[in-house]
């Protein structure tokens, strides 16, 4: 995908006949703060629902369905130290239509983020699904419990920008809070324009010229970082749920960027992501401790995860049967043959990122981000070069740092 400067964003163009589709996105990125990530949750809800000029939902679905059932999408995400408000707008190329409508395209992506449409109405709405979201995640044992455990470990750092926020914090936001963070969005945050799909690349700088006239455009700012606690704290908490969640969060040293992180990731995938790693087939397959156990890499922030759902009366028994596991890893416990299994499987998923738009689109501007050029055969040779002793070594400078424990709330009435 090339990447210029164009006006006052970045502009990435990915020509490429592997898909029917042309995809148009839009990035704005800023430093993350708490209010800002709500208010902007709520923006991104409220610019994919309306515009002033489809002020219906049913406009809506007619400007969508005269470009070839187009469809249109906005979100949030949190890159460590940054929050990213996106929209896109996916439409069948027009070689495989019978009339031309590129242009129509982009005029509905300028429709949708320059004229957007504030009223009470949408605004409320979209204010309480953000706020039945919340429930619903609070309600859920895993999505608590991960919460909590994030927490801990992420007190006085950018990590705890991310958690869920208390209900009176949404309350308090107001249409005019809403206005004003579009405002900033639109002159003040950085931006980048993708367009992805069979192109002519001239065209598309026209096109972007034309409807996509932003004014000025910030430059990066800061996303990577890592979680540094010298401390190892457990927590505990009663609630009544069918079984008792158990997280708990390990310190890597290594972020997105580090040169080593790809063969942390097949640590990873050894340890605890796939159904061949011993996490896995430990504490599930042998012992039947749990459902499903996994570990996962937080790659802004410098962290690894794990997480189980277990019965009360066989938790200490799973955390140690856990932990044994991250000494075997630290000891190379562990075969050639399932480190060659971890990082085929590995590889397959990263492959597979070149058949997906949306997982293109991720990786250029991952790139970006990090300030690098690498391909997905760059991330292919890496993992191909991991050793055992290379997994060993990671593995040796992990620290655990967090135990959060959801305990199923035991009822001591006996049976009548």
């Amino acid at each position: 995908m090339k990447s210029e400067k164009k006006s006052a964003v970045v502009l990435q163009l990915q020509n490429t006949s592997k898909f029917k589709d042309i995809l148009i996105s839009v990035r704005f990125l800023c430093p993350l703060s708490r209010k800002d990530a709500l208010t902007r949750s709520i923006l991104s809800a409220m610019i994919q629902d309306r515009s002033e000029k489809y002020d219906t939902k049913q406009k809506v679905t007619e400007a969508l369905d005269d470009l070839y059932g187009a469809s249109i999408l906005s979100r949030t995400l949190t890159y460590g130290k940054a929050h990213m408000l996106e929209f896109r707008c996916k439409v069948l190329n027009e070689k495989f239509c019978t009339s031309a409508h590129l242009e129509k395209q982009f005029e509905l992506v300028h429709q949708f983020l320059f004229h957007p449409l504030f009223i009470q109405e949408s605004f409320q709405e979209a204010k309480d699904n953000l706020v039945d979201a919340i429930r619903r995640k609070m309600d859920k044992p895993s999505s608590y419990a991960s919460n909590q455990a994030l927490m801990m470990i992420g007190k006085d750092s950018p990590l705890m920008e991310t958690c869920i926020p208390e209900l009176e914090e949404i309350e308090a936001i107001t249409l005019d809070d809403i206005k004003n963070t579009w405002n900033t969005m639109m002159n003040e945050n950085h931006i980048t324009v993708q367009v992805q799909g069979e192109i002519d690349e001239d065209v598309i700088r026209h096109y972007v010229h034309r409807f996509l006239p932003f004014q000025s455009s910030n430059e990066l700012c800061e996303t990577e970082y890592l979680i540094h606690r010298t401390d190892v704290q457990e927590d505990m908490q009663t609630k009544a749920i069918d079984q008792t969640m158990l997280i708990m969060m390990f310190e890597t040293g290594i972020n997105a960027s580090h040169p080593d992180f790809w063969k942390l990731r097949c640590a990873n995938a050894l340890f605890g992501q796939l159904p061949t790693s011993l996490l896995f087939q430990e504490v599930r397959e042998k012992r039947s401790l749990c459902y499903s156990i996994s570990s996962s890499v937080l790659s802004f922030e410098g962290c690894m995860s794990i997480s189980t759902g277990v019965s009360i009366e066989r938790l200490e028994e799973t955390k140690e049967v856990i932990l044994k596991q991250f000494e075997r890893m630290k000891q190379g416990d562990f075969s050639n043959q399932d480190l060659q299994t971890a990082k085929a499987m590995l590889k397959d998923s990263i492959l597979s990122t070149a058949d997906d738009m949306n997982a293109m689109l991720n990786f250029e501007y991952q790139n970006l981000l990090l300030h690098q050029k690498r391909s997905i055969d760059d991330f292919i040779a890496c993992i191909d070069s991991t050793q055992k002793q290379d997994i060993v070594s990671l593995f040796q400078q992990i620290k655990h740092r967090v135990t959060f424990v959801l305990k199923q709330e035991v009822s001591h009435e006996e049976d009548n």
